[in-house]
């Protein structure tokens, strides 16, 4: 957007624009908090911004975005974009933001950034200049002594996940497929699946593996997404699975949501007599999603 398209947009929706002063409920300091008033379809401020730095609390001339929704007459980037020009004009320093866009793709409500990262190494916010902070959003995330250290980590994630072939989720599924053609009702309590725990800064809770309770509904549910992953990839002449995951991505189509089952599942060892399947590449999704979600990012104005 041109510095004079920024000025248009501002005029145009100043009127519906409120600058209050607020106070902390967790240490009484008050800071100034601009948002726009009218409320989207989704009953959500299109944005609102708080003039104080999210995790120090201080007063300064940073600011944190709190919400970034589109309106029916402006797109979401057409909001940053106004947003950035307008805290360039109050001097503003350093704008923070955690990364919370959302596309929908059928019944899927999923992460822009995700697969963006994956397509282009730029998350939706750095479209806009923004790079990750040290500031995690909570409790469980990793923990960096540098930004080169998160984006060495990064790197390390996107080449792994862009090294999964389209033939090794195929076999992996093929087996599996067998795995649940032999079982039945006398041996249904001899397959065993684990869980992964999420990745964290608390070792125990990371390394946990959790067992999941068998049921027959367990076992319909791993048949029709075996079925469906295998159909699907199976029509198309890439090699690599990112590159599925990409193309119905951005073609939104509604297929997306039965691959996102790999990125999405936290299934990491399927055991069934001598069959054994483990998964390790869902480390690496979980660990990319993580990195996203979990972190502050900032736009350095001066």
């Amino acid at each position: 957007m041109s510095k004079q398209t920024s000025i248009y947009y501002l005029i145009k929706h100043s009127v519906n624009l409120k600058l209050n002063i607020v106070k902390s409920i967790t240490n009484n300091i008050e800071f100034y908090s601009l948002f726009y008033k009218q409320i989207t379809n989704d009953d959500i401020l299109p944005f609102k911004i708080d003039y104080i730095h999210p995790f120090t609390s201080e007063v300064n001339n940073d600011c944190y975005i709190v919400n970034l929704h589109k309106l029916d007459d402006i797109s979401g980037s057409q909001i940053m974009d106004l947003i950035i020009h307008f805290n360039k004009m109050l001097n503003v320093q350093n704008i923070y933001v955690s990364d919370g866009a959302t596309v929908k793709i059928g019944n899927l409500k999923t992460n822009l950034s995700f697969i963006k990262m994956i397509e282009t190494n730029k998350t939706y916010y750095m479209r806009f200049g923004f790079d990750f902070t040290l500031y995690g959003n909570n409790d469980y995330t990793l923990r960096f002594n540098t930004i080169d250290d998160l984006h060495n980590l990064l790197n390390r994630i996107l080449k792994n996940i862009r090294s999964i072939t389209v033939k090794q989720i195929l076999d992996e599924y093929n087996k599996l497929q067998t795995i649940l053609n032999l079982i039945n009702d006398t041996n249904m309590n001899n397959l065993k699946i684990y869980l992964k725990g999420r990745p964290s800064i608390v070792p125990a809770y990371a390394s946990k593996i959790y067992q999941k309770v068998i049921t027959i509904d367990v076992i319909n549910d791993l048949k029709k997404e075996t079925d469906s992953i295998i159909d699907l990839i199976s029509t198309f002449n890439y090699k690599y699975i990112y590159e599925i995951l990409v193309e119905l991505f951005n073609k939104r189509d509604e297929r997306y949501e039965i691959i996102s089952n790999l990125t999405l599942s936290q299934r990491y060892i399927t055991k069934f007599e001598e069959h054994i399947i483990k998964r390790k590449y869902i480390t690496w999704f979980h660990l990319l999603s993580l990195l996203i979600r979990d972190y502050l990012y900032v736009l350095k104005l001066q």
